[in-house]
């Protein structure tokens, strides 16, 4: 058995190593799926433009996925920007759920932006319905990518 002293340091010396090099970890969530999507609202009442920020890792939050609802033919379009200094590279994606099964499949992507620090995607005369953005991370390091994406409907 070790002396309290030898423990003691053994014991500070895990939490300093530990704290070194552990990953940054993005803010806790549960909208990591199709189906769990974070129900943003609905863009053709009100001003028709909405702002979503968080936060994405390459370790435990990889997918950030929001809902947002058009209740009529509409244009929309996605900027997705890096938030200074945890800003970096990510992937921006739009699909549509359309047999409503929660799961992403085939010809359900609707428009796709890849490994970027930002972006931008616009798409015409879009049908009623829900569709679901998608923002991933694509960082090769387990650094927070903060990001901001603004949705608009009045384009």
């Amino acid at each position: 058995m070790l002396p309290y002293s030898s423990r003691l340091s053994l014991a500070l010396l895990t939490v300093l190593t530990c704290a070194i090099a552990s990953p940054a970890f993005a803010i806790r969530d549960f909208d990591n799926s199709v189906s769990a999507a974070d129900f943003v609202g609905n863009l053709n009442s009100g001003t028709g433009f909405r702002t979503i920020q968080g936060d994405v890792t390459a370790t435990d939050d990889l997918e950030d996925f929001k809902q947002i609802l058009l209740t009529g033919r509409s244009n929309l379009r996605l900027n997705l920007e890096g938030v200074a200094p945890d800003g970096g590279r990510t992937d921006l994606t739009l699909v549509q759920d359309k047999n409503r099964n929660g799961r992403l499949d085939s010809g359900e992507i609707i428009a796709k932006s890849r490994n970027s620090f930002s972006h931008q995607i616009t798409r015409q005369n879009l049908t009623a319905g829900n569709y679901i953005i998608i923002i991933a991370s694509r960082q090769l390091n387990s650094s927070k990518v903060r990001y901001k994406v603004t949705v608009d409907a009045r384009v």
